[in-house]
């Protein structure tokens, strides 16, 4: 898991802060994917590259995300759940 600010990405609906934006939580997400497997000592070696991350919010603060990760020049699509509180985004 891996956690990065969204503070400036909060939407508001009526009034109500409703959380980040799925177009941040899918942008913070890559980051945060694309860091751990370039820092994980058992996955940097694949030279693995996240070319995207599209979330759906679920409900509240969940997010169903699907990761394009291309290792060797092929692409695979990867599914991961996202927490996104407004201020910090968690993955797995």
């Amino acid at each position: 898991m891996a956690s990065l600010e969204l503070c400036k990405d909060v939407q508001e609906w009526k009034g109500k802060p409703c959380g980040p934006s799925v177009d941040a939580v899918s942008q913070q997400a890559k980051l945060s994917v694309q860091e751990k497997l370039d820092t994980d000592e058992n996955l940097k070696k694949y030279e693995l590259k996240v070319r995207s991350v599209t979330a759906i919010h679920e409900s509240g603060n969940k997010y169903k995300g699907m990761a394009e990760v291309e290792i060797d020049g092929e692409s695979h699509q990867v599914t991961i759940d996202i927490i996104a509180d407004g201020k910090n985004i968690f993955w797995e």
